[in-house]
């Protein structure tokens, strides 16, 4: 069981806490929340709604934030989601099958990974970097 209500975060850009998030700002609160573990802020993450400039962001930030690829996902893998063929949005895993993220337009949701929406569009799962300890 999660301890927060994360579906009532509204979308935030460059958000990092409970009063709004954007989609890294969700993923780094609820690793911090559910986990103890600080990621990075990401404040380069200007330009949310450009799917290139976040797909550049992604890739030179991919070392700190991404871990170990995984092939089945569990409770808090980060989840690297295409928008339009680029890997520019991020999510959360909250347990097997369900990815938590946020966005413009629809805020934070719980997803099912076998939508057709979602499926269709996942880039990979990973462990966090362990490079991060717990605070």
């Amino acid at each position: 069981m999660l301890k927060h209500d994360y579906i009532a975060i509204p979308f935030r850009p460059q958000g990092r806490d409970f009063t709004g998030c954007d989609c890294w700002g969700l993923v780094r609160l609820y690793m911090l929340e559910e986990h103890g573990i600080q990621l990075p802020l990401l404040s380069s993450a200007e330009d949310i709604f450009n799917s290139d400039k976040m797909e550049q962001i992604i890739k030179k930030e991919s070392p700190l934030i991404l871990g170990e690829k995984v092939d089945i996902p569990s409770e808090g893998c980060i989840v690297l989601i295409d928008v339009q063929g680029i890997p520019s949005h991020i999510g959360v895993m909250i347990d097997d099958n369900n990815v938590l993220h946020t966005g413009a337009g629809y805020g934070t949701v719980v997803e099912p990974l076998t939508t057709n929406k979602m499926k269709n569009r996942i880039r990979g799962f990973y462990h966090v970097n362990k490079s991060y300890s717990s605070n």
